[in-house]
């Protein structure tokens, strides 16, 4: 890690208590600075989680931290009397991804949620954030737009950062493309895919760490998560009255708990498709398609329709697209 704190102690990124940002317990983990967010659960009583700062746009650390937390509560709520049994660990990664997934998107970038933290995090950045409303940071934070950095995307083009990858890693595997041709055929992909080209490997190619840490097939998890994830979330509205409501009082914990309950205390006693919410889990895009068309379109959604942004092509794209339809076929186990 860079700069990590020789405490075991929670660090106040950019002035914000970290504790603000979701109801992770902090003295079962810790949150420190390093080139690019993970998390690391070595036991239930010890989850260490990361991010980066970028000093002239706020959104990356926040959503960064917001997102692997949702990994931390996770491993923070498998039930501690499995630990050091073959159950007491996470379903799958697919199941882990739709935890970080739900808590950085559904919940994290929602009105509500900024209804309630937008305060906040104007008394850190009275300045930057004087007389910004509620309504255009909303906007802010679900802007539309193609981008390099897949960390950094929003729902609608995401998955097409995955597809990429995907088909990528799959060449690689199957010995058809050579790792030295990896730049030019990401860059020339990107294009077709976003209509941008990398400047550097570092916004291209060499921006994630799976790859260089062996975890080839990894990518499609991020996709299954977010189809989860929203089919999850349909669940826990019928079982939380007035969530949104509740997050938008600041009361996150109600989530979480049942988010604990439901799928983080079994651990793996379950298999993923015999989990409580999985009697509504379907290997479509329907429900995730539905809601980011919700999202971007509605008058009560997040922000301006998706014709508005601009991003109806990458709507298109990203939920027509053959190769999220092989993804999905991969399974509700990965």
């Amino acid at each position: 890690m860079v700069g990590a704190p020789a405490r075991s102690a929670p660090v106040a990124v950019g002035g914000l208590d970290p504790g603000a940002v979701d109801p992770l317990e902090f003295e079962r983990g810790r949150l420190d600075l390093s080139t690019h967010p993970f998390c690391s659960g070595f036991a239930t009583g010890d989850v260490r989680l990361t991010t980066r700062v970028n000093e002239r746009d706020l959104r990356g650390c926040v959503f960064g931290i917001i997102h692997e937390a949702g990994h931390g509560l996770y491993e923070q709520g498998i039930d501690p009397k499995l630990e050091r049994t073959p159950i007491g660990h996470a379903i799958s990664l697919g199941i882990h991804e739709s935890q970080s997934r739900l808590w950085e998107n559904i919940v994290g970038r929602s009105r509500p949620f900024w209804k309630h933290f937008l305060p906040k995090l104007r008394k850190v950045f009275p300045e930057q954030l004087k007389g910004v409303k509620l309504e255009d940071f909303v906007f802010a934070v679900n802007e539309v737009t193609p981008s390099f950095i897949r960390v950094e995307a929003d729902e609608v083009t995401y998955n097409l950062h995955i597809v990429l990858r995907y088909e990528l890693e799959k060449a690689l595997i199957a010995g058809t493309i050579r790792v030295q041709d990896l730049p030019r055929l990401w860059n020339a992909r990107m294009k077709e895919l976003f209509g941008i080209t990398p400047r550097r490997d570092s916004e291209g190619v060499l921006q994630d760490i799976h790859w260089a840490m062996g975890l080839y097939g990894y990518f499609p998890t991020y996709s299954l998560g977010n189809l989860y994830s929203a089919q999850i979330w349909k669940r826990a509205r019928k079982d939380i009255p007035d969530v949104e409501g509740r997050i938008a009082r600041g009361e996150l914990v109600v989530v979480r708990d049942w988010l604990r309950r439901k799928i983080h205390a079994p651990g793996r006693t379950y298999p993923a498709a015999y989990l409580p919410t999985a009697s509504s889990f379907s290997m479509t895009c329907s429900v995730l398609s539905l809601m980011v068309r919700i999202t971007y379109m509605s008058p009560s959604g997040k922000v301006r329709s998706i014709q508005d942004t601009g991003s109806d092509l990458f709507y298109r794209r990203s939920f027509s697209n053959s190769v999220m339809g092989e993804i999905i076929g991969l399974g509700i186990e990965l």
